[in-house]
């Protein structure tokens, strides 16, 4: 079951804008994803990833730009701790958005609202003294669609444009030694079952190669598989188990 979501991510002033108060109220929902303004999903399904992207690329190819006005704060509650910006105009959007969820099928857990998220993972009081405080900034950005982003939620909660998790999961399999361009998606694809298998996050990942754990480079957040020392002396085992390790 993957999780995806199909989104416009945010471009120029308005991104800034968008990012720049992300970072300030909510840094755990500026890490998990860019200023966006979401058009489909999220949602899980077992639909084959080609076929959506296909879809979301007929989609894209035809789709008329759409002249966006971002202002306003208001929130979800008591539904949800989110607080957001308005979105205008919301008739194209919700066309839009219609058209998609059903070419795909897609069931969605709550009504189409267009809005771009500033907070999420606050408390309500802290989410009902971020729209207090974002309501005296009298926010007034403009922005056009133009294009469509198909994400995926991956096991660290971050939402990575399909083309560019692949990049990450190349790179994984290069710090494993396997540095040969021609096979770069299946390797990705292989490290990324591997890790399903063996676990994450402060995990260790056993190999053939020896004993790696999972962590996040600190130059540009993406993922890594680090060879480390064991304690004691340890065979490698055929399946995953977590391990006492310690820092090269």
């Amino acid at each position: 079951m993957t999780r995806l979501v199909i989104a416009y991510l945010l471009k120029g002033k308005a991104a800034n804008t968008v990012n720049g108060l992300r970072q300030k109220y909510d840094v755990k929902t500026a890490t998990a994803i860019a200023g966006h303004l979401t058009i489909a999903g999220p949602c899980n399904t077992k639909t084959p990833l080609s076929q959506i992207q296909g879809v979301v690329a007929r989609f894209a190819a035809t789709l008329q730009p759409i002249t966006l006005t971002i202002s306003g704060v208001e929130t979800f509650l008591p539904i949800s701790a989110t607080c957001y910006l308005g979105i205008s105009p919301k008739e194209p959007l919700k066309a839009l958005h219609d058209a998609l969820v059903s070419q795909l099928n897609w069931t969605e857990t709550y009504p189409y609202h267009p809005h771009v998220t500033i907070t999420e993972y606050l408390t309500r009081a802290k989410t009902e003294e971020a729209a207090d405080q974002l309501q005296n900034l009298n926010i007034h950005e403009t922005d056009t669609l133009d294009s469509l982003t198909l994400l995926k939620k991956d096991f660290r909660g971050t939402w990575c444009e399909i083309d560019k998790e692949a990049t990450d999961m190349n790179e994984t399999t290069q710090v494993l030694g396997h540095d040969d361009p021609g096979h770069a998606r299946a390797r990705g694809a292989m490290v990324e079952r591997m890790m399903d298998w063996y676990g994450k996050s402060e995990r260790c990942v056993f190999t053939w190669m020896g004993a790696y754990i999972l962590e996040k480079r600190r130059a540009d957040g993406r993922m890594r598989l680090r060879k480390i020392k064991l304690k004691r002396k340890q065979s490698v085992p055929a399946k995953g188990v977590h391990c006492e390790h310690t820092r090269r």
